[in-house]
C-alpha cells in the first residue's frame, strides 16, 4: 500500500477479489465473486457488485451493495427481488458518469438522473443509497485529477437531493491507480492532487458523512513517455430537480490563479440548497 493512502485513515481502497484487504473492501464482478468475498469473510456493506449483472444475481440480492448505471440495471434487480419473495428491499447504488470525460456502460450522467427520478422512485423493491463516481482518467494528473474529486463530492450532493436518497458511502472509480500513477510518472503535481482530496475529506468529514471509496484498476505495464491529459470539454450536464446546469469546463489554466471550479460549487451549492 503506498503511503499517500497509508496515511489517510478516512479513506478505503475497494480492489478485486484476489487483491483485496479486510481494512478496505471488495469489488465483485458477478455472483460467484460475491460469493466468493462471503465465503472469505467480508460484510455484505464491503462488498460491492457493479452492473452489468448475471442471471444468477437473484441468490446473492442480501449478500452485497448492487452498483447499477441504467434503468435497465435497476428494474433487473427489481425482477430479481420480486422473483425471491414478497418482501425484502435491495440496496442500490447508483453510477454516475463524471461531465466531461470518456462515457463509461452501465453510467447516468446527472441530466439523465433528473429525467429517470420519477421511475427510479417508483421502484418499491429497491432503495437507493450511494454513489459511484466514474471518468477515463488515463494520463489525468495534479489538479485536473483533483477536480474530479471535487466534481463527485458535488454530484453526489446533487444527487441526494435529485431523487432523494441517502448517501452512505461515495466511490471514485480508478482513483487509486490514477495517484498511484500520479506519484509515479508525475511527482511534481501529486500536491496538488493530494491537496484536493484532503479538501474533499474535510468536507465530508463536516457536512456529508459518506464513506469515501476509491477503486483501483488491474496493474498495466506503464509507458516511459507519459500520455498527454486529457482536457475537460465544455459539454454541460444538467441537474433539472437541482434546477441548475452544471458545467463541466474546468480546463486547467496557468492564467487563473483561481479555478473555474469555486463559482461552479458555490452555483451548485445554492441550487442544491434552494430545492432541499
Amino acid at each position: 500500500m503506498s503511503n499517500w493512502i497509508r496515511q489517510r485513515s478516512a479513506l478505503r481502497v475497494l480492489r478485486g477479489i484476489a487483491e483485496a484487504e479486510p481494512a478496505g473492501g471488495v469489488l465483485a464482478h458477478g455472483s460467484t465473486e460475491v460469493l466468493s468475498a462471503k465465503e472469505r469473510g467480508f460484510s455484505p456493506d464491503t462488498i460491492f457488485c457493479p452492473a452489468p449483472f448475471d442471471a444468477a444475481v437473484g441468490e446473492v440480492l442480501d449478500c452485497c451493495r448492487f452498483v447499477a448505471g441504467s434503468l435497465e440495471d435497476l428494474k433487473t434487480l427489481e425482477r430479481a427481488a420480486e422473483q425471491a419473495g414478497p418482501e425484502g428491499v435491495v440496496r442500490v447504488g447508483l453510477r454516475l458518469q463524471a461531465p466531461g470525460l470518456p462515457r463509461a456502460d452501465h453510467t447516468l450522467t446527472l441530466e439523465e438522473l433528473a429525467k429517470l427520478a420519477h421511475e427510479i422512485k417508483s421502484l418499491r423493491r429497491l432503495t437507493v443509497r450511494g454513489c459511484f463516481f466514474r471518468g477515463g482518467l488515463t494520463g489525468i494528473h495534479g489538479k485536473e485529477l483533483g477536480r474530479f474529486f471535487r466534481a463527485g463530492y458535488e454530484a453526489a450532493k446533487c444527487m441526494t437531493v435529485t431523487l432523494p436518497c441517502a448517501m452512505p458511502y461515495l466511490c471514485y472509480e480508478n482513483a487509486a491507480t490514477a495517484v498511484e500513477e500520479n506519484e509515479r510518472m508525475h511527482p511534481e503535481t501529486l500536491a496538488d492532487c493530494l491537496r484536493a482530496l484532503d479538501i474533499v475529506t474535510m468536507q465530508n468529514e463536516t457536512a456529508f458523512y459518506a464513506k469515501l471509496y476509491l477503486t483501483s484498476r488491474p496493474s498495466r505495464k506503464i509507458s516511459a513517455t507519459p500520455r498527454r491529459p486529457s482536457r475537460w470539454t465544455s459539454t454541460a450536464t444538467s441537474a433539472r430537480r437541482c434546477g441548475s446546469r452544471v458545467p463541466s469546463s474546468w480546463r486547467a489554466s496557468s492564467r487563473r490563479s483561481t479555478p473555474r471550479r469555486t463559482s461552479l460549487q458555490r452555483q451548485t451549492r445554492r441550487s442544491c440548497r434552494g430545492k432541499s
